[in-house]
């Protein structure tokens, strides 16, 4: 039997994460884990009721909005504007299926936009949820990130 550190971080909440940091594997597969669930501090999850609404975020502190939506319909989430420089992005938006039957289609989901808190100061964050070809949204959703250092 061998002992391997395996650097395996898998998200759970929103605010935890799943930290596989050893296993022991033999004959008939992994044998024993050790599992430990750490709380993410620095992150900041602000959902769809987070509409219109200011939140506080130190410098350094990441920012996740969270959209429900469904990309089966043609509509999407989409950073549309960012006034100010306090909250960068952190990457595009990222989509993530609700769990659903197997073979089942048009099933909604999560839509994930990550941004960080850089310097003092506040940004608000416009997003929209529209088809791409078309002009308007159907939906727009803004938040204010007051950034303290």
């Amino acid at each position: 039997m061998s002992k391997k550190n395996l650097a395996v971080v898998e998200p759970l909440e929103s605010r935890q994460l799943l930290s596989v940091s050893a296993f022991e594997v033999g004959a008939q597969g992994i044998l024993e884990a050790t599992v430990v669930v750490k709380h993410q501090p620095h992150l900041i999850v602000v959902k769809q009721t987070n509409d219109r609404t200011t939140v506080n975020a130190a410098v350094g502190q990441t920012i996740q909005i969270q959209l429900h939506g469904n990309p089966s319909t043609g509509y999407e989430w989409s950073i549309h504007h960012l006034n100010g420089t306090s909250a960068v992005t952190s990457g595009a938006v990222v989509y993530q299926q609700d769990p659903a039957p197997s073979g089942m289609v048009g099933v909604g989901g999560i839509y994930y936009a990550t941004f960080k808190a850089g310097v003092p100061g506040k940004t608000t964050i416009t997003m929209v949820y529209q088809r791409p070809w078309e002009a308007a949204p159907i939906q727009t959703f803004r938040v204010t990130v007051n950034v303290v250092g």
